[in-house]
């Protein structure tokens, strides 16, 4: 999953990407940081992608994305999974997010039979 949601993300293709993300993690992004005249959030911000509240173009300040390497560092629960996660990611506009090397530990969670593992957030 990790590796799929960084190939998404280095292609673009934020409808990929949106797939690996849990539903809990995509459904709060739908009122996280949302700018006061707005009722929701109309794009859910994909994580790591550079993109801030407000931006109707989604992925448009990723320039790249690179996985480097993944290894999990705890899996002592049955339904949440910490890896740690290197990733090199390159942005357009670095005043928020800075390119290069990044280290990350990503939070996977199991939903469900059906949807399997997801991706629920990126965090120290």
């Amino acid at each position: 999953m990790i590796e799929e949601y960084f190939l998404a993300l280095d292609k673009k293709d934020a409808n990929a990407a949106q797939y690996y993300i849990s539903k809990v993690a995509l459904l709060d992004g739908l009122t996280t940081n949302m700018l006061n005249k707005e009722l929701f959030n109309e794009d859910v911000i994909l994580p790591l992608s550079g993109d801030n509240i407000g931006v109707k173009s989604r992925l448009s300040n990723l320039k790249s994305a690179k996985l480097i390497d993944i290894k999990l560092i705890d899996d002592s629960n049955t339904k949440i999974k910490i890896f740690d996660v290197t990733m090199d990611m390159k942005y357009i506009d670095e005043g928020i997010y800075s390119s290069g090397d990044q280290f990350w530990n990503c939070y996977m969670v199991y939903e469900s039979p059906q949807t399997g593992w997801k991706i629920f957030e990126f965090g120290h």
